[in-house]
């Protein structure tokens, strides 16, 4: 489609224009195509874009395939990402436009060419030409209307059926028209005919209020005429002989259809208000529904309980699983797809065209089937079930069509988020494998090296080995070799802790032996420096798995020999209160800088280095939190004496009660368990 430019002063057409984009549908014109433009060269511009609709008097007698383009064209914009706009307006639809325009920072408006004859702005002047001649600073650009293939006479669409005048609302006119000439009969003798024209009229209001133009039309005629006949000499005669009372009737006969005729026009806007509050607030409330729902199972249930209760039918919403629809949820839940039904939800799936228009939805038996489709493409399907209840009207049909967008837009969002935290995730875990190598490849390397070196050696049969220097060799092989092993266990243990399956098998035990424990583990590592230990006699018993205790302070105690400087101290401390007992290990190193305590705990982060890196896999601090925390106890890291160093202090729960251990007598599984 090309498309045509009609630049306003002061613009260039064609040189990309900061700002919005507005696109303007409306009646006579190719809504879908003129959207579709706009998209087009909204993307060209890389610009926002709206899409505008102004409403008028006058869209009250437009045919109803005239406003089903119209709303297939607003839904089409909400599909293609565009805000949609609908406006009402009194007679100048130019000029509402460029005031919408200027409002909103809007610098360039795409408007359809108007199908000869039609006139829709002031004067008689077309509303694009009166855009185009009032745009000062705007480029405006013109669609050429799209000639659309001719149907056979077989496939021509049937206009839509006129409303049909029930007989009581004539007879209600009747009726009304009686009363009032009764009512002016009665008041006759005090007041002049004039006044009880008045009566007369105020009968036509009410019936053109209540029951629209053409029974209001025919309450003038009537009134006319009774008028004409009781009121106005001769009397009892439609023969008006003065020329003054002919005046007189001829005015009241216009005035009265006037009256009769804007009461009807506003009695039929004031309809078409109210149901389009009705359609904007049940589009609100499913929007509200299915964006307050955090998952694709909440968005879809919340779409077929709000469709089913707005329409008064059955619904079901079907989205592909394993390459076929399925029901992914249904209104009542006992509701389920017939089997009879299911190729037809399956062509619609196939052969789906956009759900703003009439070939959207595919009917079979008395369920029918709509689209859900996105700018990406179908993503279901919703099926809606009719029976003893009437069809559709053609506003149901509307709402049904434009909740049909705001759920299929919902469930494509919800879609995209899933997929984001997939890819986050895969991302997660690929960083996560790439940091793991990383790490196996410097500390797996490192005591392997020394293992095989060391075997080597012993295993050489022409060099005799003095004993001291065998001796040596093996205490070297077996230091590294549990030196592998903590590693290896570390790697276990965080596997463990991140699929949940950590076993603490708890009991009564002595801090202080697994001090001891933990000290002979390390004590090649902590042979360059001091080790302080500060243990009260009378700590109490605690409650606790005494491997993994010991499997933390082991952690903790390679890492302050790692980091802190040889000859320096490192200080193991305890102490008990109020029902909790706490553990610190104090280094002299470099510390940690505030800002980073936190975040060394995270698997594989490690403190930035002035200017060093000490070799490390990033572990041994996020293991040490995952295995305190499933003790119900807290790890926490401070500065050292005197700002100097790092204090690592962990804080467990005595045991059942927040109390040490009596004994073991009377102690019930369910006391054992975290």
């Amino acid at each position: 489609m090309g498309d045509e430019l009609a630049s306003g002063p002061g613009s260039e057409p064609g040189t990309g224009p900061e700002g919005s984009l507005l696109v303007c549908v409306g009646e006579g014109s190719d809504g879908a195509g003129i959207v579709e433009a706009g998209r087009r060269l909204a993307e060209r511009l890389r610009a926002p874009w709206t899409v505008l609709h102004v409403s008028t008097a006058g869209d009250d007698g437009l045919s109803e395939e005239e406003k089903d383009r119209i709303a297939a064209a607003l839904g089409l914009a909400g599909r293609l990402g565009a805000g949609t706009v609908t406006l009402p307006a009194q007679a100048d639809v130019a000029g509402e436009i460029l005031g919408y325009a200027a409002a909103h920072s809007v610098t360039t408006l795409v408007l359809g060419r108007p199908r000869r004859g039609r006139r829709r702005g002031p004067f008689g002047e077309p509303v694009a030409a009166g855009v185009v001649r009032q745009a000062e600073g705007f480029e405006v650009v013109l669609v050429p209307r799209q000639a659309a293939p001719r149907p056979s006479p077989a496939n021509r669409p049937k206009p839509a059926p006129a409303r049909r005048m029930s007989w009581h609302d004539f007879a209600w006119a009747n009726a009304g028209v009686a009363a009032a000439t009764v009512a002016a009969a009665a008041l006759e003798n005090m007041f002049s005919s004039p006044h009880l024209s008045l009566i007369l009229l105020t009968a036509v209001l009410l019936i053109a209020a209540r029951l629209g133009v053409w029974p209001a039309l025919y309450a003038s005629g009537l009134s006319f005429l009774a008028f004409a006949f009781f009121f106005a000499p001769p009397y009892y005669s439609l023969l008006a002989m003065n020329p003054q009372d002919v005046v007189t009737l001829t005015l009241f006969l216009l005035v009265a259809t006037l009256t009769g005729n804007l009461a009807g026009r506003l009695k039929r806007q004031v309809d078409s208000l109210h149901a389009a509050a009705r359609t904007t607030t049940n589009l609100y409330e499913l929007s509200r529904k299915v964006a307050a729902a955090g998952s694709l199972d909440d968005v879809v249930r919340a779409a077929v309980e709000h469709i089913a209760s707005a329409l008064e039918c059955r619904s079901l919403i079907l989205l592909p699983q394993g390459g076929a629809l399925a029901v992914a949820h249904a209104f009542p839940p006992d509701h389920r797809l017939d089997p009879a039904d299911r190729p037809a939800a399956e062509r619609t799936w196939r052969e789906s065209e956009a759900p703003g228009v009439e070939a959207g939805g595919v009917a079979a038996g008395e369920t029918s089937f709509v689209a859900l489709r996105t700018r990406r493409g179908t993503v279901g399907v919703l099926g809606l079930g009719f029976e003893g209840r009437p069809p559709l009207t053609t506003e149901q049909r509307r709402l049904l069509y434009a909740m049909a967008d705001q759920v299929a837009v919902a469930i494509e969002r919800t879609l995209l988020m899933m997929d984001i935290e997939e890819t986050r995730f895969r991302n997660e875990t690929e960083h996560l494998r790439a940091a793991l190598l990383s790490s196996v490849s410097h500390d797996l390397k490192t005591p392997l090296v020394s293992i095989i070196g060391s075997a080597t050696a012993l295993g050489d049969a022409t060099v005799k080995l003095p004993d001291d220097s065998r001796r040596s060799l093996i205490q070297a092989i077996l230091e590294e070799a549990q030196r592998l092993h903590r590693f290896v266990q570390n790697l276990l243990d965080m596997t463990r802790l991140s699929y949940g399956k950590l076993t603490i098998s708890r009991r009564w035990c002595d801090l202080g032996e697994i001090v001891s424990r933990a000290r002979r583990q390390t004590e090649k590592v902590l042979a360059c420096h001091r080790l302080d230990m500060r243990l009260p006699n009378d700590l109490p018993e605690i409650l606790v798995d005494p491997v993994l205790i010991e499997h933390v302070l082991v952690n903790l105690l390679d890492n302050a020999a790692k980091y802190a400087p040889a000859g320096s101290r490192v200080e193991i401390a305890a102490g008990s209160g109020a029902g909790r007992i706490a553990l610190s290990v104090t280094d002299e190193g470099p510390g940690i800088p505030e800002a980073e305590r936190e975040a060394v705990f995270d698997q594989f982060y490690r403190a930035r280095a002035e200017d060093r890196q000490t070799a490390g896999t990033g572990l041994g601090l996020s293991i040490c939190r995952g295995l305190v925390d499933a003790h119900g106890g807290t790890i926490a890291i401070s500065a050292g004496p005197g700002g100097k160093g790092a204090c690592v202090t962990v804080t467990l729960p005595l045991g059942a009660g927040g109390q040490g251990a009596p004994g073991h007598e009377g102690l019930t599984k369910e006391e054992l368990e975290p």
